[in-house]
């Protein structure tokens, strides 16, 4: 009985070490992917879309956008002030959430501006391509298809 008790013990031993291995490598393993991102990109953090020609009417609001590559959300970007009429969003990968700095064509793009209070006021929506270079691409808020309610 004895040996028995040992060898679960053993056994939940070796289990409580191997779990808590993976979660334990904050130090090394963040470092290097960081530093692999900020070879793609100077600052490190990917790269930007940048919306142009947006109305003054907007200027102090908020944008939001996730693009569409095979149906998924492939990339996103969130909570962009508009200033002066254009918008730098930080591109994510839209699965991860982390600053994505690659090159592909995205097929749709969703956008939302939000008022100060978080709430949509425009809901704009663009089903052409889109080539991302290196996490960027710039659009004009003229070519985008807009709605006050959500299609």
């Amino acid at each position: 009985m004895k040996n028995t008790i040992k060898v679960f013990g053993l056994i939940a031993l070796v289990a409580l070490i191997g779990f808590s291995m993976p979660a334990c490598s904050s130090g090394g393993g963040d470092d290097s992917s960081s530093s692999s991102s900020s070879s793609n990109s100077s600052s490190g953090s990917g790269g930007t879309f940048t919306l142009t020609d947006i109305p003054a009417q907007y200027n102090g609001m908020k944008v939001i956008f996730s693009g569409q590559k095979n149906f998924s959300n492939d990339l996103s970007g969130r909570g962009t002030v508009i200033s002066n009429g254009r918008a730098n969003i930080p591109v994510l990968d839209g699965v991860v959430l982390r600053p994505y700095s690659d090159s592909v064509t995205i097929t749709k793009l969703r956008f939302d501006i939000n008022d100060s209070s978080e709430t949509t006021v425009l809901y704009g929506r663009y089903t052409n391509n889109v080539a991302f270079s290196k996490g960027s691409a710039t659009l004009s808020y003229n070519v985008i298809t807009w709605s006050t309610s959500w299609y």
